[in-house]
């Protein structure tokens, strides 16, 4: 009587993984870069409340001289939920990867551009599509918009001295 017979299994086509997919293997993650992102989207949103506050007296009292007299809602979750999409969509991207976060600057630049527009279409989607279902926070208002958009300027700075200063931060 036959048995079965299985193929044998060769150990070298089944590498071990460190990882459920390739974008998180920790060589091809730059993580002074990921946790330095989830800082800046931090403390982006915990600035914004803080200036919020400063000046919503002058706000109110002359609502003409500012582009949004409004305040941005709950700014420190924000700030997190934009950290939480834009590591989410740099990992997605493989944008964590050093030859890309430390290397030239057409590189550098893209990644952190595609990042940009990728976690705030995501975001600005998202918040649109929950306040249609009626799950959300309702319709976007101009404050919400401005502080998703307005990420570039931080995040990009942030990026610029990480690529200026070729990882010698810490």
């Amino acid at each position: 009587m036959r048995l079965l017979a299985l193929p044998a299994l060769r150990v070298s086509n089944y590498a071990a993984r460190t990882s459920c997919c390739s974008c998180c293997e920790p060589s091809a993650v730059d993580r002074q870069v990921l946790f330095g992102d989830c800082a800046v989207c931090t403390l982006y949103g915990g600035v914004q409340g803080a200036v919020d506050v400063l000046l919503s007296p002058f706000a109110e009292s002359a609502p003409d001289a500012f582009v949004s007299a409004e305040r941005l809602p709950m700014p420190a979750v924000q700030g997190g939920l934009l950290a939480l999409v834009w590591v989410a969509v740099a990992l997605g991207l493989r944008a964590y990867n050093p030859e890309l976060t430390r290397g030239r600057a057409p590189g550098a630049l893209g990644a952190c551009v595609a990042t940009w527009l990728g976690s705030v279409a995501l975001v600005e989607i998202g918040l649109f599509l929950l306040g249609q279902a009626g799950v959300g926070p309702g319709p976007l208002d101009i404050a919400e918009i401005n502080f998703f958009t307005g990420s570039i300027t931080v995040l990009g700075g942030w990026r610029w001295i990480v690529w200026q200063t070729g990882g010698s931060l810490l």
